[in-house]
C-alpha cells in the first residue's frame, strides 16, 4: 500500500517484502526507485498516478523472476 501523496510504501505484506529481500518494516517510506531499475520504477509510478487520477483499478500481470 502506497501513500497517495508521495507514492511511498505505507504498508507491505511479508511475502512481497521477502521477494524483494527485505522485511516489511524495512520497506516503509521507500519508493519503487529504491528497489527497481529506473525504467521499471518509472513504469510503476506512471501506473500509480493513472490509478489515482482516473480512479480506476489496474491489473499488472506478474512476470517470472527467472
Amino acid at each position: 500500500v502506497k501513500d497517495a501523496e508521495n507514492l511511498r510504501y505505507a504498508r507491505f505484506n511479508r511475502t512481497g517484502a521477502e521477494l524483494l529481500g527485505y522485511s516489511p518494516k524495512e520497506l516503509l517510506g521507500k519508493t519503487d526507485f529504491d528497489f527497481f531499475p529506473e525504467t521499471e520504477a518509472r513504469f510503476f509510478r506512471e501506473k500509480d498516478r493513472e490509478v489515482l487520477s482516473k480512479g480506476i483499478l489496474l491489473d499488472i500481470p506478474a512476470r517470472s523472476a527467472s
